[in-house]
């Protein structure tokens, strides 16, 4: 269906594409470009990632109709390396300076008046300190309460004071990472964390009066139910504002996606139809040994389990509402595969819809970890030989 595509980073990928088209030339030298030639697909040699994000130019909000809320990023890549994400921005942690990020909020909120601003960043704290020079100008210009705020991040780059400035805005949620309440579950999946620093992040929100959102996951590698009970018990002690209880998708290039591929770690794939990758519904795979109902059915257990052990009854009717689409959703789920008698296909699944092997899953995924490295790898001798350099400056001064 498509004659050209873009893939990774795109803002100088898609402007040197702009400039081919219209010169009327080949658009096959372009990096980071999958293309027609032939009557075959070909994919050009990957995108360097941009490694200094205030060299592009701000986003060109003034083209878009004024909208009430507005998604801004200030920080790519995440340096963890959890099987289940496929860290599309890379392990290379890259951030704007806080001048460049305030001139962009300056604009949005003088020319838009937005109601909303959210961070989009995969940690938006990574740099701890980075984040309170942007939080301490955002109080200062007084924005802290005209406007809601929300964003996400790590548990490990969080701390008292961080907390408290968060306390003096008007945050709408700060995303935590949780993803499993089991400690060894914690261990293999190379989220970096441990249950006491999860405990210690909630303790230090509560203590501000800053609302979370809990990002948990069923289904991590060699998950069993045992596991996801720790998870689920783990969840009511933090008694996030918000609990959110997603289900363990094989994205391409996660190790997850090459495990399930290769019916490892407690998966089975069941599906290689896009359609079916959805976070908050059980479709793509089992694992746990569990039917495709049961996992549906624990995920509910959990939401109800959360707000009744905190005896948040008002919440609960309240979540069930704004959430009933999905809700009803799994309960179909339920009835037809588990009262129904729907069983799990007993043979793989066929590669017809999609034209995906499950053995090229596998190897992207492989290739995907070998070109993070790589990239990893180049902005750290980029970023010595500048250290070097500005210390000879420095010393020449």
């Amino acid at each position: 269906e498509f004659d050209l595509g873009v893939y990774g980073e795109g803002e100088i990928t898609f402007a040197e594409l702009c400039r081919a088209l219209d010169a009327g030339g080949e658009v096959g030298g372009i990096d980071g470009l999958v293309h027609r030639e032939s009557g075959q697909v070909r994919a050009t040699n990957p995108r360097q990632r941009i490694l200094d994000l205030d060299a592009l130019p701000m986003p060109a909000w003034d083209l878009l109709p004024r909208a009430p809320h507005y998604v801004i990023q200030t920080v790519r890549g995440c340096p963890f390396d959890c099987k289940f994400c496929m860290n599309h921005n890379g392990k290379a942690v890259r951030a704007r300076s806080v001048e460049n990020v305030l001139a962009e909020i300056d604009w949005i909120v003088r020319t838009q008046e937005p109601t909303e601003i959210s961070f989009a960043d995969e940690i938006f704290t990574v740099d701890v300190e980075r984040t309170k020079a942007i939080l301490k100008a955002v109080i200062d210009r007084g924005l802290h309460e005209s406007i809601e705020w929300n964003g996400q991040t790590h548990v490990r780059y969080v701390d008292e004071e961080l907390f408290a400035l968060l306390g003096r805005m008007k945050v709408g949620w700060v995303g935590l990472g949780i993803e499993t309440g089991d400690e060894e579950i914690l261990k293999r999946v190379g989220k970096g964390t441990t249950v006491d620093m999860i405990l210690n992040a909630r303790n230090l929100a509560r203590r501000h009066g800053v609302p979370i959102r809990g990002l948990m996951i069923f289904g991590h590698p060699n998950e069993t139910v045992g596991s996801i009970w720790n998870t689920i018990r783990l969840a009511a002690k933090l008694n996030a504002e918000e609990p959110v209880f997603g289900v363990m998708t094989p994205y391409p290039g996660t190790d997850v996606a090459a495990l399930a591929a290769r019916g490892e770690a407690g998966y089975r794939l069941l599906s290689l139809d896009w359609d079916d990758y959805q976070r908050q519904i059980a479709g793509v795979m089992r694992f746990a040994g569990l039917p495709l109902w049961a996992i549906g059915a624990l995920q509910l257990l959990a939401y109800v389990y959360v707000f009744l052990r905190n005896f948040r009854f008002l919440d609960l009717g309240s979540f069930c509402w704004r959430y009933r689409t999905e809700g009803l959703t799994i309960l179909k789920q339920i009835a037809r595969d588990g009262f129904g008698g729907a069983k799990t296909p007993s043979s793989p699944p066929s590669p017809r819809a999609s034209g995906v092997k499950p053995e090229t899953i596998a190897e992207a995924s492989a290739a995907w970890r070998k070109w993070q490295v790589s990239e990893l790898g180049r902005a750290r001798r980029i970023a010595r030989a500048e250290s070097r350099s500005a210390v000879s400056r420095e010393s020449a001064s």
